[in-house]
This record gives C-alpha cells, structure tokens and sequence, in this order.
C-alpha cells in the first residue's frame, strides 16, 4: 500500500513539473514575440548590432528567427532557455539558419520571374528546392571570420551552357545593363581567374573549363587536354612524350602516381637493372596496368638463350 502512494506521489510530481514546465516554457516563447529580448543578452549583443548593419537593419531578430505555427512558442521557449543556459555558462551561440518561411513572409514574389540584382539575373523558382541560406546566408549579420556560402558560377555551369563561340548565353544569367560591376564577392570565379591565376586556376571546378575555354587553350602549357577525358586512367600513360610526362608534376605530386601504379612512376635510369625485384615487391598485377604480357615475353621468353638456367621470367626475383 506503501508503496502503491508512493509511487502515485511521485506520478503526480512528475505531472505536476512537466505542466510547469510547458506553462513556463510557453510563456517564454510568447514573450519572445512582444519583446526584443536579443539585445538584453550580452552574448547576442555582437549580432544585433551586426544586423544594423545588415540588409535588413529595421526588421527585429524574433521576425526571422521565430518558429512558424500556432505552437512556434513551445520550441522558442525551449530556444530561450538553452540562450540563457549558454549565456550564464559562457558559451558562444551556436550557428543558426533562418527557416525559409520567414524569408517568405516578406519575399514570396521573388518565386514569380525573374529577379536582376548586383548584374545576376535568377529565376528562384527553378532552386525552390534548397534552402534560402544556402545562397543568400549572412543577409541578417555578417559575423567576421565565418564563411557564408555564396551563388557559385561552377554550379550554374551544371545546367547552363555557354561557351567561347557562344557567348550570348551568357546573358542568361548576367544582365548585360550591368555586366561590368564588379562584385564584392570572392566566389571561385574570381579566385580562379584573379591575379594569381597561373598557380589558382586549378582550385575551381575542372569540368565546367571547358565552358569558356577551348581544349587548346589548356593543351599550351599542360601538353594534354584538360579536363582528362573519362577514359585518361586507361590511356595517359600512351603517346605521350617525355617532355609532356615531366609537366604532370605541374598538377600531381610524383606520389600520386605510386597510390595506383606502386612504383616510382615515371621509372628512373636504375628501373631495367631492378625491375625483377620491383615486380616482386609490387606485385606483377601493377606491372600489367601498362605492360602487355608480350612485352615481358620478348627479353624473358623470345631471348637468344632461353634454356639457360637463371634466364626466364624468374630472373632477379630470386626464382
């Protein structure tokens, strides 16, 4: 019987605690949505100051980063006291995304058409699929030393097409009213093609090159077209002469070629002495990654001596 009370005291305490704590909880987020509380909490003071600063320097913190719905206030009120717990323990506030429906609150023509802005013409319906953030993140407060993600031309490419002999469909994204304002922006594009670009170009995305550039214009300094088509795993190591050979290292360091060949790749002066022990060593599968069976035929087998022992394809593998 004892216990039977006992237990039920305890329900009811639970029960009690929990009803409690959503009033609490609930409370707090719809003070949240009367008052500013940011600016009172010193850890959020550097962002509210920040988004004077911003795009948008008249709209309250609570417009965009209030939770949608009729029982928004439940998880704000969680949200508050989590800012308050880091506030007394000294924690830096973790990175937040605002939820598009905020953005929509405000901006929900911009799915209709076609927008202009800064010499960047975009469609927004055709990216109603990703999140508002991904392209237009630090809109509310820049926070220095943090990176936002930025609208990257690599990622147009992926569907646009233009190229050097059709330059006019390059206005599909860029206004020509303003297509020489220069953007403030270090997207890829520019770090690319900036004034280090001898020793930058190589850092963007490869494959869309070939968007402005014609093969030939790679083919000057690299040798060999670039992009390396599909099959070059297959075929770079045919044709090419040692001058183009030695210009690899332009790109890859000499041990990238080890992780696939597993040997010292292109074969040093020393390489025929040694080769019967590099072919133990690496294994005769990594020889045949370039090397026809005939070709191994021709000294080992097709020799003018190859009955005499110790000649054969044993030879300096201790065979």
């Amino acid at each position: 019987m004892r216990r039977r009370r006992a237990v039920g005291r305890g329900v009811t305490i639970s029960l009690v605690f929990i009803v409690v704590w959503v009033a609490l909880t609930a409370g707090l987020g719809a003070l949240t949505r009367t008052h500013d509380l940011c600016t009172s909490c010193h850890t959020m003071e550097p962002y509210a100051a920040l988004a004077v600063d911003s795009a948008h320097p008249s709209v309250k913190c609570i417009v965009c980063h209030m939770t949608s719905g009729r029982l928004g206030i439940l998880p704000d009120g969680i949200a508050l006291q989590r800012r308050a717990l880091r506030s007394v323990f000294r924690v830096v506030p973790q990175v937040t995304t605002v939820d598009d429906t905020a953005c929509l609150k405000c901006h929900s023509r911009i799915r209709a058409g076609v927008s202009v802005a800064r010499g960047i013409r975009v469609q927004h319906a055709d990216f109603i699929e990703k999140a508002c953030s991904e392209c237009h993140g630090g809109v509310g407060h820049v926070v220095e030393n943090r990176r936002y993600a930025l609208p990257e031309m690599d990622a147009c490419m992926s569907c646009h097409t233009a190229s050097a002999q059709e330059v006019s469909g390059c206005t599909m994204c860029h206004s020509t009213q303003s297509q020489r304002e220069r953007r403030d922006t270090d997207t890829s594009w520019r770090v690319t093609h900036g004034p280090e670009w001898k020793s930058t170009h190589g850092l963007g995305e490869l494959q869309t090159c070939s968007t402005c550039h014609a093969a030939d214009f790679c083919v000057e300094c690299h040798g060999t077209p670039l992009p390396h088509t599909s099959d070059w795993s297959v075929v770079h190591g045919h044709g090419l002469t040692s001058k183009t050979r030695e210009k690899c290292t332009t790109c890859h360091e000499p041990t990238w070629c080890d992780t696939c060949h597993g040997i010292d790749m292109p074969h040093p002066p020393s390489f025929l002495p040694d080769h019967g022990q590099l072919a133990t060593s690496a294994g005769k599968e990594a020889c045949a990654r370039c090397h026809a069976q005939a070709g191994c035929d021709d000294c080992h087998l097709r020799s003018a001596h190859p009955d005499l022992p110790g000649v054969g394809m044993g030879h300096g593998d201790g065979q």
